[in-house]
């Protein structure tokens, strides 16, 4: 069956090369798993513990809660999404430790599409094309704890492999613009949808991967993953509290020295049927308010305590 894609505003005919189902999304947490495959996929898992265990002084008991979720979408703006969460208590002067293992995980993956590549008129196509993504993902603030119990992200984009992570140090010269996380994108900036003086910090990072064509225009395959690792553990008089959120978009093809392919004389599709929408930007709004609204009770429970520890 044809499918038809928008580029440009122009719709355009291409024959699917297979039936699409390369979509996948799996979450762990602790031992639940959810694994989904399809043409779309969504998994999605979560779990509470009461902890008992002897403190200092006396036994103690700490409720711990955590989440994941992983969406595949089919949709070019928001392909993969993913997000995992981790909270435990205050468990006192008992201490402070992180899980090694990784307890909590969310995947979503976009597997094995091609790239279709029809000249407008008698020319031959390129020999590869550049895609272009744009990763908008929640990290840490300014607080050394909640950097320190975020625990980790990852991208891996036909073996381009970006891990995103705190730094341990960073100067506080420049205010708000200090980037809290290092990962190796092209570019990687703070959101402006977002205002970091809410201690909600939304970054985008920008990257490409180059794939070949062969003679009659159809690429490589072509494998996409996005992945939540939250750290869990406990936190000595505070409580623990690791929240990720992340959604990868596809937001272009070009030829690779960035020449669109529209203005080369060239139309793309998808085997998979994606449809790309180049003036679309990766919104975290929504994620956002889901975050602060999670993340306001918490933190001002914390800065209130500190403040109390200060006054005393």
């Amino acid at each position: 069956m044809p499918l038809f894609v928008l580029i440009g505003g122009v719709s355009v005919q291409a024959d699917a090369i297979k039936p699409w189902a390369g979509a996948s999304a799996t979450t762990k947490v602790f031992g639940q798993t959810d694994s989904r495959s399809g043409a779309t996929a969504s998994a999605i898992g979560s779990d509470s513990h009461l902890l008992e265990f002897q403190g200092y002084y006396s036994a103690a008991k700490v409720t711990t809660s955590s989440s994941a979720s992983a969406n595949a979408t089919g949709q070019a703006n928001n392909l993969l999404e993913v997000s995992g969460q981790h909270y435990a208590g205050d468990p006192g002067t008992t201490g402070t430790y992180a899980d090694s293992a990784r307890n909590i995980s969310a995947t979503a993956s976009w597997s094995g599409d091609q790239v279709i590549v029809t000249p407008t008129g008698d020319g031959a196509p390129p020999d590869s094309v550049r895609l272009e993504f744009a990763l908008t993902f929640r990290a840490p603030g300014y607080s050394s704890e909640e950097r320190w119990m975020f625990g980790s992200m990852q991208v891996d984009a036909n073996g381009r492999t970006i891990t995103i992570s705190p730094v341990t140090s960073y100067s506080s010269s420049d205010g708000y613009s200090t980037l809290r996380v290092g990962g190796e994108f092209d570019s990687l900036s703070i959101s402006p949808d977002i205002p970091p003086e809410s201690g909600t910090y939304f970054y985008l990072g920008k990257f490409h991967i180059d794939v070949a064509l062969d003679g009659s225009g159809v690429s490589d395959p072509f494998n996409l993953s996005l992945s939540s690792l939250p750290r869990t553990g406990l936190f000595k008089n505070l409580g623990f509290f690791s929240y990720q959120w992340a959604s990868l978009a596809l937001t272009g093809v070009t030829l690779p020295d960035g020449t669109s392919l529209a203005d080369a004389g060239y139309d793309v599709s998808f085997a998979s049927g994606l449809i790309i929408d180049e003036a679309a930007v990766p919104e975290p709004a929504s994620a956002a308010c889901w975050s602060l609204a999670a993340l306001g009770s918490y933190w001002l429970i914390r800065r209130l305590r500190l403040s109390r520890r200060a006054a005393i």
